[in-house]
């Protein structure tokens, strides 16, 4: 049986750096970029969570269909950003980012349509219950927002280059 030997491996004379496998900065990137839609996520489910107390407390006994929805997008695109970024499918982050667009949409509509944002705007910052809904669908949008621009340059990085 050999014994290791301290020090240097035989046959280099340590000069030999410029030949070692250097990881290429889109991995990087793309593992950075994970982590970020990772934080984004976990922020994403806990307005969802938010979303979901404040649809079932508001709208108790009343059957609000466009929140349901709203909620239910909010939901997919959770999955869809999760399975993306957890399986490294450049699909699934292509659907994240379109079903969170529509999230968007359908957020603006909902704040729009209830009469919160101008409840909130008439009344005052005086916390109510109306103005942390506001502001939950205020920061949702900001979220969903990096979670999209996150998304795309995590596509970027993770599909392969293309030369001619």
């Amino acid at each position: 049986m050999q014994q290791r030997t301290s020090g240097r491996p035989s046959g280099t004379d340590g000069f030999d750096f410029s030949y070692r496998m250097v990881v290429d900065p889109r991995y990087k990137n793309v593992a950075k970029l994970k982590d970020r839609l990772r934080a984004v996520l976990v922020a994403q489910a806990i307005i969802q969570l938010f979303g979901m107390l404040w649809i079932f407390s508001a709208t108790f006994g009343k059957k609000d269909r466009q929140a349901m929805i709203t909620l239910a997008f909010g939901l997919l695109s959770l999955v869809f950003g999760e399975l993306g970024r957890r399986r490294s499918r450049v699909g699934f982050l292509g659907l994240y980012a379109t079903t969170t667009l529509l999230n968007v949409g359908l957020s603006i509509g909902d704040v729009v349509r209830t009469g919160v944002l101008y409840t909130v705007i008439r009344d005052g910052l005086s916390w109510n219950f109306e103005t942390c809904e506001a502001s939950r669908v205020l920061l949702g949008i900001l979220l969903q927002a990096f979670g999209v621009w996150t998304s795309y340059h995590l596509r970027l990085n993770m599909s392969p280059k293309r030369t001619s």
